[in-house]
């Protein structure tokens, strides 16, 4: 519901598209682009769209969805939901924005998209931390620590 929700809010003020394999009933306004290719277009469309949203499943408390990293990876900017860790690994309003009600999302996503200048750099911090400690091997490496098998 939440999701539904949030693009129609943004869907009756901004320009909306949902790639998806899907056919979704009931989303008017919204451009329902269908599927594309996860590893050869989806990061052209991450990058080239001024607000990809993060919307996760009330059921997942908790974790950094590989979307957001992926999203980030490709430079694009990331509004998401508000999860632990990632507020423990980014700066919310420096590298990624977070919201906290369909109401805050729909408020940020409006400013950011008025924002350009802002929006762009907060793109370009994600990305850079991403590049920085988000590689697979930092991450094996972790794990392995973690576990204590280093």
């Amino acid at each position: 519901k939440e999701r539904l929700s949030i693009l129609g809010l943004l869907s009756a003020h901004h320009d909306v598209s949902l790639y998806s394999r899907d056919k979704i009933d009931g989303l008017e306004g919204i451009k329902q682009k269908g599927a594309v290719d996860y590893s050869s277009e989806m990061p052209k469309v991450f990058k080239c769209s001024k607000v990809n949203m993060n919307i996760t499943l009330k059921i997942l408390q908790s974790g950094i969805p590989l979307r957001v990293l992926d999203i980030m990876g490709c430079g694009g900017f990331v509004l998401s939901n508000y999860q632990p860790e990632i507020a423990e690994y980014f700066v919310n309003g420096e590298e990624i924005a977070m919201y906290d009600s369909v109401e805050d999302a729909y408020a940020q996503a409006d400013y950011y998209l008025a924002h350009d200048d802002i929006r762009c750099n907060i793109a370009r911090r994600g990305l850079e931390k991403v590049s920085r400690e988000f590689s697979y091997r930092d991450r094996v490496n972790d794990m392995l620590r973690i576990s204590g098998l280093s």
